[in-house]
């Protein structure tokens, strides 16, 4: 009876086309002007999660749909489920919500992960919760007095003999849940959906390399994190110089000359 009337006194072409009308913009000041009283308000309770349906309801439903995912007897079968979890395909043109979702999911945390590790390198990283250590993110060798002027930071002693992994573990989970999230997905191993904890090679010890070798790989001087102080100790142990410049290319360690005018200090 609602479809009949949707599509027959409505004119609406699809239930899909009136949802899609049913979430229109509302810009702020517009009073009544765009919509009713009585949209605004049902919109609001829906898309505030106070509705007994919740927008993720829908979204589940659509995404576990048999009909949202290529069937075998698709004839570009193999062509639309490659197109899922797509990082480049603007989800606008894969055919199926299955596909077409998981691609916009993925777009959409590729582009906040970016910003998350964006803020890691120039933000200043100060917590509320006395849990959460302060680590700064770049670490200069060196500096001359201009430098310094603009809050610039040299490494020091305290740097180096206060490095703890477990504040680096803290660190990152709270001021970069998603990238953390992201590689514990990659390095934890699980057993019936929960995570395994290893004695041996530990997770969270390739999480922290990996989230600091990203880290520094956008930005050379966003060493304190890891890179400065593993790059002093192989200085310190005399690694060979080609270790030392695989681990400074991989973005693992600074320079040697770097960590040469860091302890000169």
């Amino acid at each position: 009876m609602a479809l009949t009337y949707l599509l027959d006194e409505l004119n609406y072409n699809s239930v899909a086309e009136f949802f899609f009308s049913y979430l229109q913009p509302i810009p702020r000041g517009s009073g009544n002007t765009v919509v009713s009283p009585r949209h605004r308000s049902s919109l609001k309770l829906f898309l505030q999660g106070q509705a007994n349906i919740k927008p993720v309801n829908i979204v589940e439903r659509m995404f576990d749909h048999r009909y949202s995912y290529p069937s075998p007897n698709c004839v570009d079968k193999a062509a639309q489920r490659d197109s899922a979890y797509s990082p480049s395909l603007s989800p606008n043109t894969i055919r199926y919500s299955r596909c077409s979702l998981s691609s916009w999911a993925v777009q959409k945390v590729g582009d906040r992960v970016y910003r998350d590790v964006e803020k890691l390198i120039y933000k200043n990283h100060h917590s509320s919760d006395s849990d959460v250590p302060s680590i700064q993110a770049c670490l200069l060798a060196s500096a001359n007095d201009r430098t310094k002027a603009k809050g610039a930071r040299t490494v020091t002693k305290e740097d180096l003999l206060g490095f703890k992994l477990m504040d680096r573990v803290s660190f990152f989970k709270n001021q970069a849940r998603l990238a953390w999230y992201l590689t514990e997905c990659m390095a934890h191993p699980r057993k019936k959906s929960a995570l395994v904890e290893r004695k041996r090679r530990p997770p969270h010890l390739a999480q922290i390399a990996a989230i600091s070798s990203f880290v520094m790989a956008r930005n050379q001087y966003a060493n304190g994190f890891l890179a400065m102080q593993l790059g002093i100790w192989h200085f310190a142990c005399h690694s060979h110089i080609d270790v030392t410049r695989i681990y400074c290319h991989m973005a693992g360690i600074v320079h040697k000359t770097t960590s040469a005018r860091a302890l000169a200090r």
